[in-house]
């Protein structure tokens, strides 16, 4: 199990350091893939009878069920899809974050954002070119936290590619159709035009 530090120190120019915060915090935080033993924390996040079940299909490639945390604290957690794996439709799914979460009281904090540049790192490692995230239409404030991170409009010309969420027959689901869903390049620009 990789652990990912994505919090750095910092120094300060007069010598003195900041009282020590107590608690979680971002600057401590580290991400890595939940395990079985995680459930009580990641229930404590976001209650879910699914979380045993997301670690089970983690297979630590295609598929990472990840979470970052701080001081013994699950502060969120999230899935990160990198596969082409088809599922029982015959579609390619896309590359994609899901079932992103950060507890209610530590959000605004700066985990969610670390959390997502540590997956975007992962699925850059991994050749991604594109990574897609969604938010619910009742939820502006995570939809403004992925614009500030990078994410915009997925082009017109991509959408018939993109397959998010969709049941068995392949008909988008109503989690596809309620949310707005944005994508972010994880191509640097500069490595495309030399």
């Amino acid at each position: 199990m990789a652990l990912l530090p994505v919090g750095q120190g910092r120094g300060y120019a007069d010598g003195m350091q900041p009282e020590i915060a107590t608690g979680p915090t971002a600057a401590t935080a580290v991400v890595r893939d939940a395990t079985p033993a995680d459930v009580p924390g990641l229930d404590a996040c976001y209650a879910c009878a699914r979380h045993a079940e997301r670690i089970a299909g983690a297979d630590g490639v295609a598929v990472r069920y990840l979470l970052i945390e701080s001081a013994g604290v699950v502060a969120g957690f999230g899935r990160l899809i990198l596969s082409d794996r088809r599922d029982r439709s015959g579609l390619n799914y896309t590359p994609r974050i899901v079932n992103l979460n950060v507890r209610p009281d530590l959000q605004g904090r700066g985990f969610g954002s670390l959390l997502i540049g540590a997956m975007e790192r992962i699925a850059r490692s991994a050749g991604c070119r594109a990574l897609y995230i969604g938010a619910s239409r009742d939820n502006p404030r995570a939809l403004a936290l992925y614009l500030r991170l990078g994410y915009g409009p997925i082009p017109e010309a991509d959408r018939k590619d993109v397959r998010l969420h969709a049941g068995a027959d392949g008909v988008p689901s109503r989690r596809e159709r309620d949310a707005i869903y944005v994508v972010k390049s994880l191509v640097d620009a500069s490595a495309a035009n030399p």
